[in-house]
């Protein structure tokens, strides 16, 4: 059965002493992760999750945000665009009548 140092994690062979990648003294009996510590989540990882969360979560209120700026700018451009229609009919009508 293969050993792995507890340093690097780098995969050794079962009569390895030292680990071949950074030798550092490889254990002479592997003793099982008792579960607290298997289910003990790390700091740093929780850390880095939650700035890579807030990253995200501000990514999409940029995004909804210019989607609101772009759904404002078309709403004027549609009632511009209806004013100015309005415009012309009224200036089209009041030409027939003179």
């Amino acid at each position: 059965m293969p050993r792995f140092c507890t340093q690097c994690g780098t995969q050794n062979q079962e009569n390895a002493k030292f680990c071949r990648q950074c030798g550092a003294l490889l254990p002479t009996q592997v003793k099982p992760m008792q579960p607290s510590e298997a289910a003990a989540p790390h700091p740093q990882n929780e850390a880095s999750q939650q700035a890579e969360q807030a990253e995200q979560l501000q990514a999409q209120r940029d995004a909804q945000g210019l989607r609101d700026e772009e759904a404002r700018r078309a709403e004027e451009a549609r009632r511009a665009e209806a004013e100015a229609e309005q415009s012309r009919r009224q200036a089209e009508r009041q030409a027939q009548e003179a």
